[in-house]
């Protein structure tokens, strides 16, 4: 269900936000067995693409794709996301 003023924060995103401060999936990233594309943002103003890099660093057989976008790479890029996308998604029979 879409929220109903798309000029305020999706629902959730306070909870998300308090998240950061007290969960860490970091040990959990080696175990990660499927095939993996981590996409970096390298115009983020919220995520720096290390952040990125490192998921895919420590992700078994990650690949890593970087885009000159923001946070919303889906609508500042939508053609270069989804070609990202795909391009993964058919190399890995999907």
């Amino acid at each position: 269900m879409l929220d109903p003023d798309p000029s305020l924060p999706p629902s959730g995103s306070a909870e998300q936000a308090a998240l950061v401060r007290t969960l860490d999936t970091t040990a959990d990233l080696p175990g990660v067995s499927v095939p993996t594309l981590v996409i970096a943002t390298t115009l983020d103003a919220l995520l720096h693409p290390d952040n990125s890099r490192y998921l895919a660093d420590h992700i078994p057989g990650a690949v890593y794709a970087e885009i000159a976008a923001g946070h919303l790479p889906m609508i500042e890029r939508p053609q270069e996301w989804q070609d990202l996308i795909q391009t993964f998604l058919a190399k890995h029979g999907r």
